[in-house]
């Protein structure tokens, strides 16, 4: 047995060193590897960070541009409504004042034409000699 030994021993003291030295190697070169991935990770998050600052600055600059946009647009529409309601009540005033000449005019030529005024019958008379004296005039000629 002792031979069978010795030759196990000679077997698995080189592959144990081997073993031993190829997992030291890898543990130091993934070690390597990680701190590697942890500063690009850490540059890449700083970069999406700065980025993210430099979206949000673009966005609250696009919605104040937008705010005072519909801020203008707002303002144009208060004085279009302004400007029609104060063409509205131009309309109302001289359709009032027409409607008002109207019924003073018919009133005062109703009340100088009516039966009862003591002016009507001298117009009265005034218009029928003027359309006999023009129809008199168009007879001669």
């Amino acid at each position: 047995m002792s031979e069978f030994l010795q030759t196990f021993l000679i077997a698995i003291i080189p592959s144990t060193i081997t073993a031993l030295l190829s997992f030291l190697a890898s543990w130091k070169t993934s070690n390597t590897q990680i701190k590697t991935i942890k500063e690009q990770n850490k540059a890449d998050i700083e970069k999406l960070i700065q980025q993210n600052k430099v979206d949000i600055e673009s966005l609250k600059e696009k919605h104040l541009l937008e705010m005072e946009l519909k801020g203008k647009e707002h303002d144009h529409q208060i004085e279009l409504i302004k400007l029609q309601h104060e063409n509205e009540i131009k309309k109302d005033e001289e359709s009032i004042k027409n409607q008002f000449a109207a019924n003073a005019v018919g009133s005062l030529f109703g009340a100088i034409f009516s039966q009862e005024s003591p002016v009507s019958g001298t117009i009265n008379e005034a218009i029928k000699k003027g359309i006999e004296d023009s129809m008199n005039k168009k007879r001669d000629e």
